[in-house]
């Protein structure tokens, strides 16, 4: 199941470089490179970093169509043909239309982009993105036009991004099993109310050292109250097995009972 998942984000991003590439290709100005990859990182951002109406004050939702018309289209115009054309914010949108347009365009059958899943994989890009700006300020001043000496590439992997390679069974979505499972194990209950899902997620996001802008779109705040069942399936299964060996490691018999009670559960259903 991690192959298939990897497969998956490798088969996504090698199709964002090569539509990114597209995109750029007709900025042969360097500053305006450089303005577009910042654009496209403030865009990221903006998706990820919206914080819902609450009792202290209302917010206004990142308008993204307006964005990009403001900052991409009526700036360069006809040079964003095939910007648009690629539909190249669909690699970052968090909705499930541009996702199923996305999978779709790329002959994908089931999207296996859970929402841990997809952070992790944005966030890879938002890095990509980073060292590609950075390549790109570190050109001559004088030398607006790039030309063959001046091509900068995006890194052919997210790996790359990554420094040292991970164990690839090491995902987000298991980190946030064992986090809910050791949770259930300490007697707290992610579903009630003597505890908050803000305290919870807090207390989640420092334990693994996972960044947020804000607590109300933080990673596994979007999932938490939804743990176990992020959504149940065989990869599910895969994940929730990992977790029952980390148990059996330390022998604790506890939090094996209640892994394996949910596999059960879930092996019912499919």
């Amino acid at each position: 199941m991690i192959d298939d998942r990897k497969q998956v984000v490798a088969i996504v991003y090698n199709a964002f470089v090569k539509d990114f590439n597209e995109s750029i290709k007709p900025l042969s100005d360097i500053n305006d490179q450089i303005y577009f990859v910042e654009t496209l990182r403030e865009y990221i951002t903006g998706i990820f970093s919206v914080v819902p109406p609450n009792e202290y004050f209302e917010t206004v939702d990142f308008d993204r169509e307006e964005f990009i018309r403001k900052k991409l289209l009526t700036k360069y115009r006809d040079k964003m043909v095939s910007f648009v054309r690629t539909n190249l914010t669909n690699y970052f949108n968090d909705d499930e239309y541009s996702k199923t347009l996305l999978f779709q365009k790329l002959k994908i059958n089931e999207p296996i982009f859970a929402e841990l899943d997809f952070e992790h994989y944005t966030n890879g890009v938002y890095r990509v993105l980073s060292i590609y700006l950075d390549k790109l300020l570190l050109l001559p001043v004088g030398n607006v036009n790039a030309g063959k000496d001046t091509i900068t590439e995006l890194p052919k992997t997210l790996e790359e991004t990554e420094g040292k390679i991970k164990n690839p069974e090491f995902t987000r979505k298991r980190q946030a099993l064992m986090y809910y499972f050791v949770l259930k194990i300490m007697g707290i209950q992610t579903r009630k109310d003597d505890v908050s899902l803000a305290a919870l997620t807090r207390f989640g996001h420092a334990l693994f050292n996972w960044p947020y802008s804000n607590i109300d779109n933080a990673p596994l705040y979007k999932v938490i109250k939804d743990l176990p069942y992020i959504k149940a399936d065989k990869l599910l299964l895969a994940d929730l097995e990992f977790v029952k060996r980390q148990f059996a490691d330390i022998k604790h018999a506890d939090g094996i009972a209640l892994v394996q009670k949910e596999i059960d559960s879930i092996n019912k259903t499919l």
